[in-house]
């Protein structure tokens, strides 16, 4: 199982004091709950005036677990106020169809961390490799999560492609970490895609965070039902990735 915190923060008063996950992050380290890299095994995100710090490995539900009352009793003194915080633990799983698909949306995806070129993906249309590398990247990632758990199934553990990217998202650069923060003086920028969408017959259960700067909250993924109806060139897409070993299927 995964440990999950949801904390519901008070409006802020001015744009200025609203803080983000690397802002939070900070804020519990300095108190002594942690250090950066007990915080690096953790998911913390930030949308809509809630706070989400999700375990990021079996390890990461220990220390939420040790650390609860901390975490609270810190929130309460930053934001001078009693915050509710609400704990839950979900399922890590995974199960395969021949039928059902799924549908996976991103908010903020990091396709590149390094500084280089970026005219590429500013292009109308999306290069076909640049494309082929993100769904793998994807792909490397999901394993590299469900293994994490413990979790990845024998059907999985091998480079077959298992998804299909049917909408690349904006492109964006993103000023993700300070200069401060890096503690060397200088921001690391980071190119993200917003709001892609990608399909799999494959059924992934738990809080899953994808790619690069995962503590950070980029890379969380959402599940909803696959469209009804598909662009023909995504249905031949589709055909080669139908798993052909439908009996497996993970949980915690």
């Amino acid at each position: 199982m995964q440990t999950i915190l949801l904390a519901a923060l008070p409006p802020a008063s001015d744009a200025s004091l609203i803080r983000e996950a690397t802002d939070w992050r900070a804020v519990f380290i300095a108190a002594g709950i942690g250090s950066a890299q007990d915080w690096n095994k953790l998911r913390v995100s930030t949308p809509r005036e809630q706070l989400w710090i999700v375990a990021g490995d079996p390890k990461a539900n220990d220390f939420l677990a040790d650390r609860l009352d901390d975490i609270a009793g810190t929130l309460a003194t930053v934001l001078n106020a009693p915050v509710p915080l609400e704990v839950s633990h979900r399922t890590i799983g995974v199960r395969a169809s021949t039928t059902e698909l799924w549908a996976y949306r991103i908010p903020r995806f990091v396709v590149e961390k390094k500084a280089r070129d970026y005219t590429a993906h500013f292009q109308s249309t999306l290069d076909p490799d640049i494309k082929a590398k993100i769904e793998r990247k994807l792909e490397a990632s999901i394993r590299n999560e469900l293994d994490v758990w413990n979790r990845l199934p024998s059907a999985l553990d091998n480079d077959q492609p298992f998804l299909v990217l049917t909408d690349p998202g904006r492109a964006i650069p993103v000023p993700a970490i300070s200069g401060t923060q890096t503690g060397t003086g200088k921001p690391v920028t980071v190119l993200v895609r917003r709001q892609m969408v990608f399909l799999s017959y494959w059924r992934f259960e738990g809080s899953l965070f994808l790619g690069p700067l995962a503590s950070l909250g980029y890379g969380r993924v959402t599940r909803t039902p696959g469209p009804a109806m598909l662009e023909r060139a995504t249905q031949k897409a589709l055909l080669d990735i139908i798993p052909t070993d439908v009996s497996s299927e993970v949980h915690s």
